[in-house]
């Protein structure tokens, strides 16, 4: 969706989760699910100039495990950095042009930095296999930064939802690579855009709550990573829909859950974006793709198969708190990416 709102056709994507497919295929009918990335061929799917993703963060967040890069899901950045090699093989280097990663800022340190040094060195052999990537000098990565190679730039920043008029202290790293010139540096730092919608978010009039309220975590606590307490912003959200609100109610003080609503709202999505999912009637074309999909979700998760009634009754009825928890923590801020990728636009459009 942030591709598309500003000006980016989005074509196709790589998704095994069935409840946002669904939702992605009401609200952008014209992008193509080509199912689990782990069997793509780069050099088999439409060629495209822009290629977005966000590994799985789990094993490398540090409310994990940090089994990092070589973790069960993390690990399959190197299934899309093989997909975006192929793709340009394929193409004799021309697509993608660029591409864009986001991710938890644990990465920075996962295995000591080893694993965002993998990263950066994996992303810039798309380019050229001689290249390599050393530890910084302190053996501590900075949360912004820049690599400059013959033919290839990358730069990284981190960014957080709060800044972009969203109430919540969401902090992730945006990792751009242009693999045809140097401007991955000027998309980051110095595009006016990226300030613009700083600036624009931080002085946003409307994004505080008409009562006085406050976010915390209810699972957590002073012992472990603090409960994230604070007035009128939300700790970052996380796919058990733990994130709570402290909300003041005359001499009272009421403790509730965020609902998804709200979820949705603080990752700045439009309200209609989780609405009318359900489908009272299907064909046999339509119930042959969404066997396929839960066939593949229940094979990586180990899961009992689903019956064709199983999946004509979830068709009917989508809608779980559960569902729209685990999407939206897995999802990104809209605001940010919107604005790294407006920036990613005009330099195409501007023929940079």
């Amino acid at each position: 969706m942030a591709g598309k709102k500003v000006g980016i056709i989005p074509l196709w994507a790589s998704e095994i989760e069935p409840f946002p497919i669904l939702v992605t295929r009401k609200n952008l009918p014209e992008m193509e699910h080509i199912g689990d990335i782990q069997n793509l061929s780069g050099g088999g799917v439409e060629p495209v100039d822009v290629i977005t993703f966000g590994s799985p963060c789990q094993d490398l967040s540090t409310m994990g495990k940090r089994q990092g890069l070589n973790g069960e899901k993390s690990s399959l950045f190197f299934e899309a950095i093989r997909v975006i090699r192929e793709m340009r093989e394929a193409t004799n280097g021309k697509n993608p042009r660029w591409i864009l990663w986001e991710n938890v800022c644990g990465a920075f340190t996962s295995n000591r930095g080893e694993d965002f040094r993998i990263a950066l060195e994996s992303i810039l052999k798309i380019r050229d296999t001689g290249l390599c990537v050393p530890m910084p000098a302190r053996g501590k990565w900075e949360r912004a930064g820049t690599i400059m190679a013959e033919g290839v730039s990358l730069a990284w920043r981190t960014l957080n939802a709060r800044d972009f008029g969203l109430p919540q202290r969401r902090e992730r790293i945006y990792l751009i690579a242009d693999f045809g010139d140097e401007c991955a540096a000027q998309i980051l730092f110095d595009a006016e855009d990226v300030y613009a919608d700083i600036d624009k978010g931080k002085n946003t009039e409307g994004t505080r709550s008409s009562a006085w309220a406050a976010g915390f975590r209810a699972d957590e606590s002073h012992k472990t990573y603090g409960i994230g307490y604070e007035i009128e912003c939300a700790p970052c959200l996380c796919t058990s829909g733990t994130q709570s609100v402290l909300q003041k109610d005359g001499n009272d003080y009421i403790a509730r859950r965020l609902t998804p609503k709200e979820y949705g709202k603080l990752q700045g999505f439009p309200e209609e974006w989780g609405r009318s999912l359900e489908k009272d009637a299907i064909n046999d074309v339509e119930l042959c793709a969404w066997r396929r999909i839960f066939d593949k979700h229940c094979e990586v998760y180990g899961i009992k198969r689903k019956t064709d009634k199983q999946i004509i009754k979830w068709l009917s009825e989508p809608h779980s708190d559960a569902a729209f928890y685990k999407m939206w923590g897995n999802g990104i801020a809209l605001p940010c990416a919107m604005a790294v990728l407006k920036c990613v636009q005009k330099r195409w459009t501007n023929g940079g």
